[in-house]
């Protein structure tokens, strides 16, 4: 479904996108102007994002290309049609909006159109002369292409965006032609808009392709590996066989995962183990299946596996990992992750208390020593929590009673995601007017998140709309709660108004201020 890959704040967009049209007439309230401008402000702000990410994840796919081109040339060939396919549609809407701005005197000194008013230009350049007829065909042509390029799991996730019906039913139910709906009597700047909503569709489904894609990409080449490595690139990792501790006499066998590489003319792959010193003592000795890498424990000490993938003589992925060679008897090492994980979650959030579950078969957990290499242990509701103190990796280590490691695990840490705005404790864009009387302020969080306690809203601005489309209130409230002025009018709340919170900042505990995307209340 569409709505499972919007985040909320296309679906923002699209609120307010909605509740603009239904609101248009043909003398329109200047002070409406204002809203449409920061509405266009905001689609064009998305556009532009989307397309700095698109950049972003083309170089994670021409990153795989260069790892094994004939296995994943398809994913970049289908990128290059789909960004092919969404930009000819995105040229042909930006003629559109050059011929109707240059037609009404372009833009004023203050940065908006100067007839943005006026409906007879956009009206006569794209009923008059079809342009919007060609507009709507160019539209279902963009839609039967991108649906022959992509999956058919995601084939209902662009019709649902891109609506191309020939009719389409308006505010006041009644069905009219699709060109009619968008166009007919529109005010110029309602208009531009529409014309650059459109546009943000489709980059919302280009962008979806391409996360699809270089997940998909990071699937395959991660497959199997740990989170050790943790890099913004292609992950690599080398994995030792049964243990990271070893008796002298035993045969260690080493296995470079590899994210799809081949050795061949192009990819020199060599794995080398250094001692403590950093001298070479082993260097590509192969098993018989020409992957797997023994080494025989013959001395007692520290040492380092590094696989490194070079190309024409330069490095371009490196993996190390350690192993410990012990005169005494081997001490088991159990697997990783099923003796210590994480509460329900993948990785840590830097400033909360992130649960951990430590179980072992042999001890009991108050005879275990638990350490950490990132932030502190915590420990609440009978529960063990790590609070980690910075971003990158923590490193959690399993003791017996004796001091000797059972077992080890690296979890990723990172920022608290971005948070949503709430109202009435959830994130909604249509609430009665008995309940909204009644609110006094606004949250933020994340639906079904353990931490929203953890975001705290410092200030926020409020319009609000009345039922004539015109700008009755705009206040700042500092804090989560509505300033006195904005209090009044929330009690006051009427059936058809739009009240709309924008420019929040939230501050979180793990030391970030945030301006989240903004929430748009239509009163029922």
């Amino acid at each position: 479904m569409a709505s499972k890959i919007l985040t909320p704040r296309q679906k923002l967009i699209n609120m307010m996108y909605l509740v603009f049209l239904a609101l248009l007439a043909l003398n329109i309230d200047v002070n409406f102007i204002d809203t449409f401008q920061d509405l266009n402000a905001s689609i064009q702000n998305s556009n532009d994002q989307f397309i700095e990410e698109r950049r972003h994840k083309l170089n994670k796919i021409e990153e795989a290309v260069v790892v094994d081109s004939s296995f994943f040339h398809s994913f970049q060939n289908n990128a290059t049609k789909v960004i092919h396919t969404i930009d000819s549609a995105i040229i042909y809407i930006n003629d559109l909006e050059s011929r109707i701005l240059n037609k009404g005197g372009g833009y004023s000194e203050y940065g908006y159109p100067k007839n943005a008013t006026n409906s007879l230009i956009p009206s006569r350049i794209l009923l008059e002369n079809n342009a919007a007829d060609t507009l709507h065909l160019l539209l279902i042509e963009t839609v039967k292409q991108l649906e022959s390029i992509i999956d058919s799991s995601d084939k209902k996730m662009v019709s649902d965006i891109i609506r191309v019906d020939k009719e389409i039913t308006n505010f006041f139910g009644k069905k009219i032609t699709w060109d009619s709906y968008h166009f007919d009597n529109v005010a110029q700047g309602a208009v531009l808009t529409t014309l650059n909503r459109f546009k943000n569709n489709l980059l919302i489904i280009e962008s979806h392709i391409l996360s699809t894609y270089e997940n998909r990409i990071f699937n395959l080449l991660t497959s199997g590996l740990s989170s050790f490595d943790v890099t913004d690139s292609l992950w690599m990792d080398v994995n030792i066989m049964n243990a990271n501790q070893f008796r002298i006499g035993e045969k260690i066998f080493i296995v470079p995962s590899l994210p799809q590489i081949d050795n061949n003319e192009e990819n020199n792959i060599t794995t080398t183990i250094t001692d403590q010193f950093g001298d070479t003592v082993q260097k590509d000795v192969v098993t018989d299946d020409g992957y797997v890498l023994s080494f025989l424990a013959s001395d007692p000490g520290t040492y380092t596996v590094t696989t490194d993938v070079s190309q024409k003589g330069k490095s371009i992925y490196q993996a190390t990992r350690e192993l410990k060679i012990v005169e005494q008897e081997i001490v088991v090492n159990y697997i990783i992750n099923e003796y210590i994980k994480l509460d329900g979650y993948s990785t840590l959030f830097l400033g909360v208390k992130n649960p951990i579950i430590i179980k072992h078969p042999k001890f009991d957990l108050k005879n275990l020593k638990i350490t950490i290499n990132n932030g502190r242990l915590s420990k609440f509701k009978n529960k063990t929590a790590i609070i980690p103190e910075r971003l990158g990796v923590c490193l959690v280590e399993l003791n017996d009673p004796s001091g000797k490691l059972i077992s080890s695990a690296s979890f990723i840490v990172k920022h608290l995601p971005d948070p949503y705005p709430f109202i009435n404790n959830q994130y909604q864009n249509e609430v009665s007017s008995k309940i909204f009387k009644v609110l006094t302020g606004i949250s933020a969080g994340i639906e079904g998140f353990e931490w929203n306690d953890s975001f705290e809203i410092t200030s926020f601005n409020t319009k609000k709309i009345d039922r004539n489309g015109r700008v009755a209130v705009d206040n700042k409230s500092f804090g989560p709660y509505f300033e006195h002025e904005t209090l009044k009018h929330i009690r006051n709340a009427k059936k058809g108004e739009t009240f709309i919170f924008d420019n929040i900042l939230v501050n979180s505990t793990d030391g970030r201020n945030r301006v989240i995307t903004g929430l748009i209340v239509k009163i029922i």
